[in-house]
């Protein structure tokens, strides 16, 4: 080999005393000649590390060399140290190798080409490495360790392996039955992610898609096995699964890609997903070997976030399962509602809102928030969100619904065979009932330690409605007032739970203000549903709050003004003819002939019903807005009327079949002391 190098002329001259000791040296000596940088010579160290290569162009033979230094020491004669470089050639044992060397000229006046002198730096490396590893991973033990839930001690591992070892990484929860995947399915994003900086340009990596077959990693995981996917080998759409993927993989120049499973006790509980670019390169044997041991750190807190997520899932859709699908349609009063959920790493909570038509122009508005969180807070919020319903049908004063509440939320909170195992079962709750009272412009309320509601009047002034302090639900104490707020046609009623006034920034009172100042701003806009997305983008806005929030805005329409009104107690039989001819005037009067001597019908049939089969004194109210006419009657008897076929000789039993022809709907509720029956009848349109 010594021969044929310096054979070479101009070189051999320059070799000649240099031979023995390069030959011998402990070090890597190779040189070049040339613009083309081709190899003249290599010593035996370089010849047994890397074979020999004399006479092939030198970034031939090791690509990771600077061509721009090579060039500069041939154009100026400047000696350059090039730091620490790893070199995709491996060595005869297969390892990688590190190096740092010096590139320095060869040859009298205008150098002739350049000699390298490497160092093998790799040993030292590799310990630096290990060091720095075993640090990292005690961080990360650390960082799990102090982390106030299972997806946050998850973010702390990705975050920290990010940038130093990969440069993107990803925890997935599996689906609970062994596998990442379901063919054919859309699969849950990752529990944690981490970005590398350089990667901000390319935005995050997009949503994972449906596969129609199984990912080529997926067997491999199932079973335990760290899958390794070299892209340069791997067809990048099989990897990708969908167009979206494989762009962004294309976007960052992705090199590798490193799925480890997350098991515990055997059990597959999620993966954890690493991607380096080409600039970084793929990870090595070393860097996997930690990587599986961080894996086998990380499982158990995947699996504690799989099971929470799961739990969350079933919360959530218990909770919209026992809200309202959508606010009801009524004839004087426009609703709008909005239930926004908390963070999503934040289990969903027990608020709830109910609006309900009780009849006759009376309409129950009720908002409450149970304390506690997850499936136990969505079980007691539906409870009592039905028991508040079912009061309100039974025509109880609000301060009568909320005490039912407090007794039947005493046992839901407080359950014979004690709380949950975790302690974190609900306490207590919150609630705010309130019943439109029609024609008289109130509003009756009671509260239970739950925020005042806002009332905007037709002017655009907006006030916080003065209510007596009540004690939470399910603590039993009781003691709820009702109060009266005026609320005439035109105003607009806002209830809500405390996600939207309340949080870390702002106490009570200033999201009250905030709130009443977001209102008092929107007084002009007719679209409520627009007025409630505007509350929630001012007072809630991306929410990414702990609580949960519901808000409620009812705007009591100017048709719900009073036309006319007949009042009326009626003792006998024989006052029934002239109760029912002034109520016929009274409507025929606003609302013209026709609806007048339908109104005469069903009071009269209604009063005679009463009489008969109640209990006297009976008492008539007769209401005409500009939607409908109403008509009441009540009586002390507890018997509810009960609609019947009558047969062809009897003379009676058609009264309530007369009332349902004539009258859009009727209905009967139940009050201490007797019953109601009421008819509403829509007034024509134009």
């Amino acid at each position: 080999m010594v021969e044929r190098v310096v054979a070479g002329a101009r070189f051999g001259d320059v070799l000649g005393p240099l031979r023995a000791a390069w030959e011998t040296a402990p070090v890597h000596v190779m040189a070049t000649e040339g613009p083309e940088h081709v190899v003249a010579y290599q010593n035996a160290r370089s010849r047994e590390a890397f074979g020999d290569h004399v006479g092939e162009p030198v970034l031939a033979a090791f690509p990771e060399g600077s061509r721009e230094a090579l060039d500069r020491v041939l154009a100026t004669g400047e000696v350059v140290e090039v730091a620490r470089r790893a070199l995709r050639v491996r060595r005869a044992d297969g390892g990688g190798v590190v190096m740092t060397y010096v590139l320095a000229p060869w040859g009298e006046g205008r150098p002739c080409g350049v000699v390298v002198t490497a160092v093998d730096v790799t040993a030292a490396v590799r310990a630096e490495q290990a060091s720095a590893r075993a640090r990292l991973l005690g961080e990360i033990s650390d960082a799990m360790a102090r982390a106030a839930d299972p997806v946050a001690a998850l973010q702390a591992l990705a975050d920290a392996l990010v940038p130093g070892t990969a440069d993107v990484a990803a925890v997935f929860a599996s689906r609970g039955d062994g596998s990442l995947s379901d063919h054919g399915a859309v699969p849950e994003g990752p529990v944690a992610l981490a970005l590398a900086a350089d990667l901000a340009a390319a935005g995050h990596p997009p949503p994972p898609a449906a596969r129609d077959e199984a990912p080529p990693w997926d067997a491999a995981v199932s079973a335990g096995e760290t899958v390794v996917l070299d892209l340069d080998e791997q067809p990048l759409d099989v990897v990708a699964g969908d167009a979206a993927t494989g762009a962004w993989l294309r976007a960052v120049d992705a090199r590798s890609v490193v799925v480890l499973p997350l098991v515990v006790a055997g059990v597959l509980t999620g993966g954890l997903v690493l991607l380096t670019t080409r600039a970084r390169g793929p990870l090595d044997a070393d860097a996997l070997a930690f990587l599986e041991d961080v894996a086998a750190r990380a499982g158990s807190a995947v699996s504690e976030a799989g099971r929470r997520r799961r739990q969350r899932q079933v919360a959530h859709d218990l909770q919209h399962a026992l809200l309202p699908a959508a606010p009801p349609r009524l004839p004087e009063a426009t609703v709008a509602a909005r239930y926004v959920a908390g963070a999503a790493d934040v289990e969903v909570g027990g608020d709830w809102w109910d609006v309900s038509d009780l009849g006759a122009g009376r309409i129950a508005l009720g908002v409450g928030d149970v304390s506690g969180r997850g499936v136990p807070a969505a079980v007691v919020m539906g409870h009592a969100r039905a028991a508040m319903r079912a009061a309100g049908y039974a025509d109880l004063p609000p301060s009568a619904v909320l005490s039912l509440l407090d007794h039947q939320l005493v046992e839901l909170v407080d359950p014979p065979d004690g709380p949950p195992a975790d302690g974190d079962g609900p306490r207590f709750a919150t609630a705010c009932y309130a019943v439109v009272e029609p024609g008289v412009d109130v509003l009756r309320v009671a509260n239970a330690g739950h925020p005042p509601l806002l009332v905007r009047g037709p002017d655009g002034r907006v006030s916080v409605a003065p209510l007596p302090a009540g004690a939470p639900l399910g603590l039993g104490l009781g003691g709820y007032e009702d109060a009266l707020v005026l609320a005439p046609p035109g105003s607009t009623l806002a209830l809500f739970t405390d996600g939207l006034v309340e949080s870390r920034r702002r106490d009570l009172d200033q999201g009250l203000a905030l709130l009443a100042g977001e209102l008092e701003r929107l007084h002009g806009e007719p679209d409520l549903d627009a007025q409630a997305d505007a509350v929630l983008a001012a007072l809630a806005p991306g929410h990414d709050a702990p609580d949960d929030v519901a808000l409620v805005l009812v705007r009591l329409e100017a048709v719900a003004g009073v036309l006319a009104r007949l009042d009326e107690r009626v003792t006998h039989p024989r006052e029934v003819a002239a109760a029912r001819s002034r109520a016929g005037e009274e409507v025929r009067t606003v609302a013209g002939r026709a609806l007048g001597s339908a109104v005469e019908h069903v009071v009269s049939e209604l009063l005679a019903n009463a009489l008969e089969h109640g209990a006297p004194p009976v008492d008539l109210h007769l209401r005409v807005t500009g939607a409908r006419a109403v008509v009441e009657v009540s009586d002390r008897g507890v018997a509810l009327p009960m609609p019947r076929r009558a047969g062809t000789a009897d003379e009676g039993g058609r009264g309530l079949a007369l009332t349902t022809a004539l009258s859009t709907r009727w209905g009967t509720r139940t009050r201490i002391g007797g019953k109601t029956v009421w008819a509403e009848l829509l007034l024509p349109r134009g």
